[in-house]
């Protein structure tokens, strides 16, 4: 007997290849972007060993030296370039001014936060700035929080990124505080000696290094605990800790939607496994959902662990025996890395690259926000997206994530604007994107020229939206293997099939 429906299924699909074939005239400008539609523009070129931008709400980005210890300020409105203030720096690889963020009430209050290398004293110092007129008078400094540690002249690692939460918590990243060098490529472990010791740092609960902190600044320049960090204070653990077992973690970056932390994290240097040390070295990408221990000198990459005395730790149960530990022995379960990589070609992410020198560096995460007014910014095509760069091979790449937060796709962006030595990236009160490069010690803004009239709803992934199967418009229909599909809300690789009720997930 015929199929009383096919005659009616038959009429939709004719109907909706004809839908399909007047949309198929042009591509959804706000879902399709080109990487020529991207643009680079140079806003200053005179930048020396630039670390750290933040965007204030009037539109004026703050830039920090390295070497100089010089606060400076690009006016948008201007284009000029004004210096603010300067911090006396102790200034050997890898120390000097570190670390730069404004207040989230910086329209009220002018608070202005760095981190920076103790000119004369072994310790890196967190402080706080009241901006006025344009500049950072030495006499509004307030010392908030102190870093001690040990000092040497040679290559170590101090990394010192600030970022807030929008819960007012201020966010830092401390270094390893030891000397990689003597290592030959691995973890550096040698109880024998605190300097070439990480257990007695990164993974030492009562000690700072090693660590990203979290703490609540005051009006009055102290600050307080926020309940929920790894720890509370105690004779054996910090309560600053909000995430232990860090080497160099590289900029920090806070999803202003989900609240969750990432950062960079470059890897050590061997190129080769070794029987007797352990894996050869990865650079990290991390993400932090809650407070945890991620590995560091223990583990690395997805928990590939180091040998300890011819033994290897338990990633479930991580001690901490050494005699150089002043903290817990006994160590939370070691977090993996989100995305890690190699010297080596990755076939599952062939973005990263190949090359012998790794420098995994922080970006950020873009929120589209259709009331913006900037008519440059990223369009809805990016929103939800994580970027990443690497300082020695010259990349920046975007990662697109699953429904459940999982890594979907790694791919590259601004692939044809030539990077040179990302160093870190803000996004303005508008929206828009900016970039700091230490090689060409400049600032760009990322400028989008495409036709996207930026009035549409962000294209959250499925888990953002009330059900993976409203199909309510505006949406484009995709042709799939001879049929056509509808897109699930948010995310135009997961297809619905209207006629059929079947979902499939492009790959």
């Amino acid at each position: 007997m015929d199929n009383p429906f096919r005659g009616i299924k038959q009429i939709v699909l004719v109907g909706l290849l004809a839908y399909h074939a007047s949309l198929s005239q042009a591509i959804d400008p706000c879902k399709t972007v080109a990487d020529t539609e991207l643009k680079k523009v140079l806003l200053t070129s005179t930048l020396t060993f630039p670390m750290e931008i933040a965007v204030s709400v009037d539109k004026r980005i703050f830039i920090i030296e390295k070497v100089s210890g010089k606060i400076r300020i690009f006016d948008l409105a201007t284009s000029q370039l004004s210096d603010a203030g300067q911090v006396p720096v102790f200034t050997a690889p890898h120390e000097g001014l570190l670390g730069l963020t404004l207040d989230p009430n910086f329209a009220v209050n002018h608070f202005v936060y760095v981190y920076f290398s103790h000119a004369s004293i072994a310790k890196h110092v967190l402080a706080r700035f009241t901006e006025s007129g344009g500049k950072l008078a030495d006499a509004t400094m307030k010392v908030i929080l102190e870093v001690p540690g040990v000092r040497w002249d040679n290559a170590h690692h101090a990394s010192g990124s600030l970022a807030f939460g929008s819960d007012g918590n201020l966010y830092l990243s401390t270094g390893e505080n030891v000397d990689p060098t003597v290592s030959q490529g691995y973890a550096s472990v040698n109880e024998a000696l605190r300097l070439e010791d990480t257990q007695a740092t990164s993974a030492n609960s009562k000690d700072l290094n090693g660590k990203i902190l979290r703490i609540h600044p005051e009006a009055d320049g102290t600050y307080t605990l926020p309940a929920g960090n790894l720890f509370t204070e105690s004779a054996t653990t910090k309560g600053e800790i909000y995430a232990m077992g860090m080497r160099n973690p590289f900029r920090i970056a806070i999803d202003s939607k989900t609240g969750w932390l990432y950062w960079g994290e470059p890897g050590a240097d061997a190129t080769v496994d070794s029987p007797t040390r352990g894996p050869k070295g990865w650079d990290e990408i991390n993400r932090a959902k809650a407070p945890g221990f991620f590995g560091w000198p223990y583990f690395v990459a997805e928990n590939l662990a180091y040998v300890m005395n011819g033994v290897k730790k338990d990633p479930a149960h991580p001690t901490n025996n050494s005699s150089n530990n002043l903290g817990e022995k006994n160590l939370p379960a070691a977090q993996p890395s989100i995305l890690a990589y190699t010297d080596d070609a990755n076939s599952k992410y062939p973005a990263f690259g190949v090359n012998n020198a790794r420098a995994s560096i922080m970006g950020g995460i873009y929120n589209f926000d259709a009331t913006k007014a900037s008519p440059k910014r990223l369009p809805p095509r990016f929103d939800g997206s994580l970027f990443i760069m690497d300082w020695a091979r010259d990349w920046i790449n975007e990662v697109q994530f699953s429904p459940t937060g999982e890594v979907a796709s790694v791919s590259p962006f601004l692939e044809s604007q030539n990077p040179n030595g990302p160093i870190d990236m803000a996004f303005g009160p508008d929206g828009d994107m900016f970039l700091l490069e230490y090689d060409a010690h400049a600032l760009y803004q990322v400028q989008y020229s495409g036709t996207c009239k930026m009035n549409t709803t962000a294209l959250r992934p499925p888990s953002y939206a009330k059900s993976n199967h409203d199909l309510s418009g505006p949406f484009t229909l995709i042709p799939y293997q001879g049929r056509i599909y509808f897109p699930t809300r948010g995310h135009s690789k997961t297809l619905y099939d209207g006629l059929g009720k079947k979902i499939i997930h492009l790959k």
